[in-house]
């Protein structure tokens, strides 16, 4: 996955040279995020579709800072 998402170094080197350390930067500041939130977000509609089926109302407040 690194492998297809990273920034290569050096544009003309043959064979290419892959940057590792921006292509695991980018998959722990982007995908890995992304990736549980949207879990996250599934959950959440999963868990409010069964309260709605027994006559809950979820109700979502921010959290005080």
């Amino acid at each position: 996955m690194q492998y297809l998402l990273a920034h290569w170094s050096t544009q003309w080197s043959l064979p290419p040279v892959l940057d590792w350390k921006s292509a695991s930067d980018l998959n722990l500041s982007v995908l890995f995020p992304s990736v549980l939130w949207l879990k996250l977000l599934k959950y959440i509609q999963i868990s409010a579709d069964i309260a709605a089926h027994h006559g809950f109302v979820i109700v979502l407040k921010p959290i005080p800072t």
